[in-house]
């Protein structure tokens, strides 16, 4: 196993129903790491994924997050009435989203793979968020579920059990 597969599994997420909540929530199981339940949120996604993006913000400012995007994700965001704070993408100049992720000013990261000219920025945001240990979706089925999952963990206090304890 390679290096990069070593770390990509360490980020494997797993998607737990836990009796207590009734709800599906979204864990990091590797490393035991749980959802931020507030903060700030970058949103990057492709032309593709935009129509699909803007309810997932809407659901994640009404958790009390806060949402920051780069250009294209901001104007499409502010174009459906959705507030976001705009951040500059690595070679647009500084301050960016490299600068924010590596202050922690972040705390969830929304990012979907767009084509080869992005893959710098995608692969850098990739390997801050494992450093950094920030909760990383790069589907828009992951950040459903993750919103479904900071909602559960809101609500119920949730810890990791392994599965015996379920079933015992």
């Amino acid at each position: 196993m390679t290096n990069r597969e070593e770390i990509e599994r360490r980020r494997t997420f797993a998607i737990i129903s836990h009796p207590d909540a009734g709800k599906t929530t979204l864990t990091r199981v590797i490393t035991g790491d749980m959802l931020p339940t507030a903060g700030k949120v970058l949103i990057t996604v492709s032309d593709r994924d935009k129509k699909f993006i803007e309810p997932i913000a809407r659901d994640l400012i009404s958790l009390g997050f806060t949402i920051v995007s780069t250009g294209g994700t901001a104007e499409y965001l502010r174009g459906q009435g959705v507030e976001t704070e705009v951040v500059n993408k690595l070679h647009e100049g500084r301050p960016n989203l490299g600068d924010m992720i590596t202050n922690k000013q972040i705390d969830l990261i929304i990012n979907t793979p767009v084509d080869r000219t992005s893959m710098i920025d995608d692969s850098f945001i990739r390997m801050q968020s494992i450093q950094k240990k920030i909760p990383y979706m790069t589907t828009i089925a992951a950040a459903r579920a993750t919103v479904e999952g900071i909602r559960s963990a809101q609500h119920v206090k949730v810890s990791p059990r392994s599965l015996q304890e379920y079933h015992s």
